[in-house]
């Protein structure tokens, strides 16, 4: 639905149908997801181009004077959103693009920072009046507001005071949040980024000291403190603040499109990306075996020989894993699939070849043949809940050609229902007025009240029904004896291997 709003947005502002389209992701996305936003665009009506790292794209964005010159630069694009970090170091010469290393944390951002005040506030407030609010949803949604538009305030001043009105029982609410109880809070995670930056330098084999330029990118990037340790742990570099980090995401994403569009001007850029995590099989045992490691230039493709585990096996069942860890276990499980007909032989003599091919937005394929019988074939693997059928994404895609309509029929509801509103609301400023009115006036006034009452809650009231109302209250004696005149509205939408591993039997 957000991609179906997008380009109808698009679509109105450039006055041109918009067929394709280039998406970025978080660098630490995996498979599925990378799968499943893809799957999203081409429900949207879209043909995706491309998925493209955010941190890479915002390197694009701010690299473009960067290329032009002859100095090879190293860049490093530290981007803390709301939800997620990722850290990229990028080398920039002549026109190349090339990511030497990604690192990162899906489950870090604004939202955590957020949750480490609320946490502190929950429980001083039932330290200090024995009672326990986070299970009150109504309460903890307004204690959650607050504190989200303070930690902007304190972005730019070093006091912000929170005020809730009837937080609980009837009971209002302040406190004044300073900066530095803030960065209290929050010093663990601030410092897991920096972290984060570390392996990522030490993953492309360099020094703080050999980075160029430093790239802000997210909305949590504004907090003052993560700067002022970006500065410190830089050598006293500031960060890079040339674009809104809001938008440089956007910015880098079309410059890509126009590079794959053939846009004059831009025919010299090459993007060379890395596999952000390792990617293997399971072996007997539930130990991790990597085919492609993490940071590999892509796209890139490998593969190795395993074999069987037990005699006359005909069947092996391939698990597919991405991560750092030794076992399976502690990763992410990307798929499954099965070769059948494998010739019967004893325990290690079948050779079969798995390949691993990943492309240049991540997306991983992964195929299986029986070399001594010569034959081979072509494996999907099943993934759960990611990629979907070319019929799933049809359906789906009608699907939301169904939303839309309902989303303008609903609008026309609206727009009925406020210039009903209006005409109700100019009634009751006659009934407030100092003038006299007759009796019958009254009642008719209070007639348009009650329908005001009425239409408060009105959702699926057809919008024939509401411009009957109207119709009757513009014509209503009211109208007539007062002289009042409905006014009209706009309204905008605004690698091979000879190594044998035995296998699970099947």
């Amino acid at each position: 639905m957000i991609l179906s709003k997008l380009k109808e947005t698009a679509e109105l502002y450039l006055g041109v149908p918009i067929t394709h389209a280039v998406i970025t992701v978080p660098a630490y996305f995996n498979d599925a997801q990378r799968q499943a936003t893809k799957d999203a665009g081409a429900i949207a009506g879209l043909a995706v181009l491309r998925i493209l790292n955010e941190p890479t794209a915002a390197a694009i964005a701010y690299g473009l004077d960067l290329e032009r010159t002859e100095r090879e630069s190293r860049v490093l694009v530290f981007d803390l959103g709301g939800g997620t970090f990722d850290v990229s170091l990028l080398r920039i010469n002549q026109g190349v693009f090339e990511v030497l290393a990604v690192s990162g944390d899906g489950h870090l951002g604004g939202q955590d920072f957020d949750n480490r005040v609320i946490d502190y506030l929950v429980s001083k407030y039932k330290y200090e009046r024995q009672v326990d609010v986070s299970s009150d949803n109504r309460a903890m949604s307004k204690l959650r507001r607050e504190v989200e538009k303070a930690k902007r305030i304190l972005s730019s001043q070093l006091t912000a005071r929170m005020e809730i009105e009837s937080f609980e029982g009837g009971n209002d609410y302040s406190y004044r949040l300073t900066r530095a109880k803030f960065d209290e809070l929050n010093m663990e995670l601030f410092q897991r980024t920096l972290q984060l930056v570390k392996q990522a330098l030490q993953d492309a084999r360099l020094e703080s000291s050999e980075v160029d330029e430093v790239i802000l990118v997210g909305g949590s990037t504004r907090i003052t403190k993560i700067r002022e340790l970006l500065k410190d742990f830089f050598g006293g570099r500031a960060p890079k603040m040339g674009i809104n980090p809001d938008e440089a995401v956007a910015y880098g994403a079309a410059i890509e499109g126009g590079i794959l569009g053939g846009e004059q001007g831009l025919e010299s850029i090459t993007l060379i990306d890395v596999c952000p995590m390792t990617l293997g099989v399971e072996l007997i045992g539930g130990v991790f075996s990597p085919l492609i490691s993490r940071n590999t230039p892509l796209p890139f493709r490998t593969s190795e020989v395993f074999s069987t585990a037990s005699n006359n096996q005909r069947v092996v069942v391939i698990k597919i894993f991405q991560g750092e860890q030794a076992l399976t276990k502690d990763n992410t499980l990307l798929g499954t699939f099965s070769l059948s007909g494998i010739r019967p032989a004893a325990r290690g003599v079948p050779q079969i070849e798995v390949r691993f091919e990943i492309d240049g937005d991540g997306i991983l394929k992964v195929s299986a043949s029986d070399i001594e019988s010569g034959s081979a074939q072509s494996i999907t693997i099943t993934r759960d809940k990611q990629a979907l059928s070319e019929r799933e994404i049809k359906r789906m895609s009608k699907g939301v050609e169904g939303f839309n309509q309902k989303d303008i029929a609903q609008e026309q509801r609206d727009s009925a229902r406020h210039r009903l509103q209006q005409l109700i609301l100019a009634a009751k400023a006659k009934l407030l007025g100092p003038s006299s009115m007759p009796e019958e006036i009254h009642s008719e006034l209070n007639d348009l009240f009650n329908e005001l009452d009425s239409t408060q809650s009105l959702q699926t009231t057809s919008i024939h029904l509401l411009e009957a109302r109207q119709n009757r209250i513009s014509n209503s004696p009211l109208n007539a004896k007062y002289g009042h005149r409905s006014r009209s509205y706009t309204f905008e939408h605004t690698q091979v291997n000879n190594t044998k591993i035995y296998w699970h039997n099947a």
